[in-house]
């Protein structure tokens, strides 16, 4: 019974790491594109860049995790936080 439980957390556990890097994988298309898109047309802030990559990975992998993961996100008005 113990052999049973205990694959069945391997399984969960490389289910989690399986999505967890499919969430990064097209996160970091979405900055690669969003990063090219500002470097030639320039259409926000390095500040606003940043804000808007950070909070696109951290609304992207929140479902994925039970324990809250950075609450203080979003904060406050871009650049709100010392970098």
């Amino acid at each position: 019974m113990e052999e049973v439980a205990e694959e069945a957390g391997v399984s969960r556990a490389k289910s989690a790491r399986e999505a967890v890097s499919g969430v990064l994988k097209s996160w970091l298309v979405f900055v690669q594109v969003l990063c090219v898109d500002w470097l030639t047309h320039a259409t926000c802030t390095r500040t606003e860049l940043r804000d808007v990559c950070v909070g696109a990975v951290l609304g992207a992998l929140r479902p994925l995790f039970a324990e809250g993961l950075a609450p203080d996100w979003p904060r406050q008005g871009p650049g709100a936080w010392a970098p």
